[in-house]
């Protein structure tokens, strides 16, 4: 946080903080500077969620870039852990609040427009606001978006301003050949001074999901890290697998591959990580792991027939230094999840996709103590 608060503060120092009246109203003093945003600016965030039940947890990593464009407009594009673009809007601001002008979203290669119904995303002065929106999808899916703003509150956070809005959030979907649903989620964003959104907090019925700021950088910064990246982290080349014998296939380019936190729902087992423990207790021959100690992973992709394959191991001590395991134990292992035929595929705008996913297992002086995630 406070290296955070100290590049806050050298920014304005080396760009200058703005002087004139900026085209942004009150929401100038709980963004990065007028000149910074000029330039382009990405704030990187972790995401964290927990299920309700505290069994299930994920970190998700998210990119925001903000661009304030010639005509003030405020340009802001969302970015998933690969750096493609999952989202984008223009919003303007007029008597101290926050108006959506343009919304797009993007899903393999495709764009879908929003419809505004209501505008006002924030009130920055006065406690409410309403955003409505529809968005149609691939197959006729339809969208309805309310966002309302139900209050907001003027704080401290290690004695530098910040704002606190309060919204509730309706999502409903509309499906051409099954039943629709609704979601509900209550929302806490914090804008802290000279920064931008700094914390969101959401509560879902599913679980609660936590999203803290960790990095902000130059436009130019974030596109050199992207243009720099060739393969996204989780790549698995299917010529060098445990399993490359196998006739299993993706259903899309392997581009598209997603996270198996990213979907609603998301990938798994169907019976969660309970159900693979008792699997493990079941079938997991203990004479192959005497006096073993370290973390086994097996990375994989579940495609969207929800069938498993392109199966890797990542092998490493508990002080996360590589090793190797007994090559009977990881034959042992692979072959136990291999063979499960309940995967769940994830599904994202209401098209099952296809995911990678890993497994790991952790040993200690010979015992299995804990399946992760």
């Amino acid at each position: 946080m406070k290296y955070l608060l100290f590049l806050s503060g050298f920014a304005c120092f080396f760009f200058g903080c703005q002087t004139a009246p900026s085209p942004l109203g009150i929401a100038a003093d709980y963004l990065p500077s007028t000149e910074l945003l000029r330039k382009g600016v990405v704030s990187k965030y972790y995401f964290h969620f927990t299920s309700a039940d505290g069994y299930e947890k994920s970190t998700d990593i998210r990119y925001y870039l903000y661009q304030l464009l010639a005509n003030d407009r405020l340009e802001i594009t969302s970015y998933n852990a690969g750096f493609e673009p999952l989202e984008t809007s223009q919003v303007y601001f007029k008597d101290n609040q926050e108006f959506l002008e343009q919304g797009k979203q993007f899903w393999q290669k495709d764009t879908f427009v929003t419809n505004i119904l209501e505008p006002v995303l924030l009130n920055w002065q006065g406690d409410t606001a309403r955003l409505a929106t529809q968005t149609t999808f691939n197959r006729g899916t339809e969208e309805h978006l309310l966002l309302r703003q139900t209050h907001v509150v003027d704080t401290m956070i290690e004695n530098q301003p910040a704002k606190v809005f309060y919204k509730e959030l309706e999502r409903h979907y509309d499906y051409a050949e099954r039943e629709n649903k609704t979601y509900q989620t209550q929302i806490r964003s914090t804008y802290l001074a000279g920064m931008g959104l700094y914390k969101q907090e959401l509560y879902l019925e599913t679980g609660t999901g936590n999203m803290e700021l960790v990095e902000q950088m130059p436009r130019k910064t974030f596109l050199k890290r992207r243009a720099s990246a060739p393969e996204r982290v989780a790549y698995i080349n299917p010529a060098s697998t445990l399993d490359n014998s196998t006739s299993f296939k993706i259903c899309d380019p392997h581009e598209w591959i997603y996270d198996y936190y990213n979907g609603n729902p998301k990938a798994g087992y169907r019976t969660g990580k309970r159900g693979l423990e008792e699997v493990f207790r079941e079938k997991l021959d203990p004479s192959l792991f005497k006096e073993v100690s370290g973390y086994l992973t097996y990375r994989f992709v579940i495609n969207c027939e929800g069938e498993a394959g392109r199966f890797v191991t990542e092998e490493a001590s508990l002080d996360f230094k590589r090793m190797e395991f007994p090559a009977p134990l990881v034959q042992h292992c692979f072959e136990i999840i291999y063979n499960l035929d309940d995967w769940e595929a994830a599904v994202v705008r209401e098209e099952a996709i296809d995911t990678y996913a890993y497994l790991t297992l952790k040993f200690r002086d010979g015992a299995l103590v804990e399946l992760l995630p």
